[in-house]
């Protein structure tokens, strides 16, 4: 079986404290070094104070959407399919 995995976030609360977020760090590390599965240094971000994330933008103060994402829903034509709808709900369903 192959699996893939495009992102891991990890996020928390105690961001920067020795028992916190480095703690939550390890663990990850850990696990993925454990199962033999190696990141990319190249694609890796650690210490950001925010970041998108399937279209949502999520910070210390929580999440909103992003622009281009309520540009793209507010110009959706008229509804006339059923995969129109499908589509609709797809894309309003992290608002």
């Amino acid at each position: 079986i192959d699996v893939y995995c495009d992102d891991v976030i990890i996020g928390s609360c105690k961001f920067g404290t020795s028992s916190g977020h480095l703690a939550y760090l390890y663990v990850v590390f850990e696990a993925l070094r454990k199962y033999n599965i190696s990141i990319s240094p190249d694609k890796s971000f650690i210490a950001f104070p925010s970041a998108t994330v399937l279209g949502q933008m999520v910070n210390s103060i929580g999440m909103s959407t992003i622009a281009e994402r309520l540009v793209a829903i507010t110009t959706l034509q008229f509804l006339y399919t059923l995969k129109d709808l499908e589509y609709f709900i797809g894309a309003t369903g992290f608002i």
